[in-house]
C-alpha cells in the first residue's frame, strides 16, 4: 500500500491525500517528506536492483539498500537542494555495497562455530565436533573451522 493514496470513496477525481505527519522524521517540512517518498518510490527498486547483482544476495542487497535509505533520512534536508540529489544517493549506495562486501569477507561461514565452540568451552570434550559430525556438518572441522 502507498503512503500517497487516493481517498476509496467519494468522487474518483478527489485529490490525493497527504501523508500522515506522525509517520515524517522530526524537524522535516511536509514539502521534504513528500519528496522523500517520491525519490524512495522512484530509485527504491532501482537500488534494489543493482544491489541485487552486484551482491548476488537477495539479503545482502537488502541491507544495503535499507542502510542506504536510513544515510539519506538522515541528510535528506541538505541532499534535496542538492544539484544531483540522485548521484549522491547512488554514491551513497555504492559504499553501502562495498560496506557490505567488506563485512562479507571477514566474516566466513565457519567464523560463528568456532567462536561458539570456544566461548562455550565445548572443544575441549570434543563435544561442539561430535555434534557437527552426527548433523553431517562435519566438512566445518575437516577445513578446520573447529578445532578440538
Amino acid at each position: 500500500m502507498s503512503d500517497v493514496s487516493t481517498e476509496e470513496q467519494g468522487d474518483p477525481a478527489s485529490s490525493p491525500r497527504l501523508p500522515d505527519r506522525a509517520d515524517m522524521p522530526a524537524g522535516w517540512t511536509i514539502q521534504e517528506y513528500i519528496a522523500f517518498l517520491a525519490f524512495h518510490g522512484r530509485y527504491g527498486p532501482l537500488f534494489m536492483r543493482f544491489a541485487k547483482r552486484s551482491l548476488r544476495s537477495q539479503a545482502d542487497a537488502e541491507d544495503a539498500v535499507n542502510a542506504t535509505f536510513e544515510a539519506l533520512v538522515a541528510r535528506w534536508p541538505r541532499v534535496m537542494p542538492m544539484a544531483n540529489p540522485s548521484g549522491f544517493a547512488w554514491r551513497v549506495l555504492m559504499n553501502k555495497i562495498q560496506d557490505v562486501r567488506r563485512l562479507r569477507a571477514r566474516f566466513t561461514p565457519g567464523d560463528h562455530l568456532t567462536l561458539q565452540g570456544r566461548a562455550l568451552g565445548r572443544c575441549r570434550d570434543g563435544s561442539l565436533a561430535g555434534q557437527l559430525e552426527a548433523t553431517g556438518e562435519g566438512a566445518w572441522k575437516s577445513q578446520g573451522f573447529v578445532s578440538c
